[in-house]
């Protein structure tokens, strides 16, 4: 995933209860060159376990992105985050 260059635009990329292996040093800049991969209109979606457990990951993605969500998953203990683009300097996170 480090080194992961999209071969082409995509409409979505799904990071599913796996950013947590990735280094938190290199989790931004990945995200952005997987952001920079996408379709316009596309996103990410990030599903997270314990969301508890991964409070500083999950807060490190608010203060960098726009968020088209950001909820808990009904009935589990996961948590979901669909980014759709870099949040604007000044904007304030959710």
């Amino acid at each position: 995933m480090l080194k992961f260059q999209c071969p082409k635009p995509y409409d979505v990329i799904l990071l599913s209860e796996c950013l947590y292996y990735v280094p938190a040093s290199h989790q931004i800049e990945m995200l952005l060159r997987f952001l920079a991969g996408l379709k316009a209109g596309g996103a990410i979606i990030v599903t997270l376990a314990e969301p508890k457990r991964y409070r500083e990951i999950i807060d490190r993605i608010r203060k960098c992105f726009a968020l088209a969500e950001d909820r808990a998953f009904s009935g589990s203990n996961r948590h979901l985050l669909v980014i759709n683009s870099i949040r604007s300097p000044g904007a304030k996170s959710a």
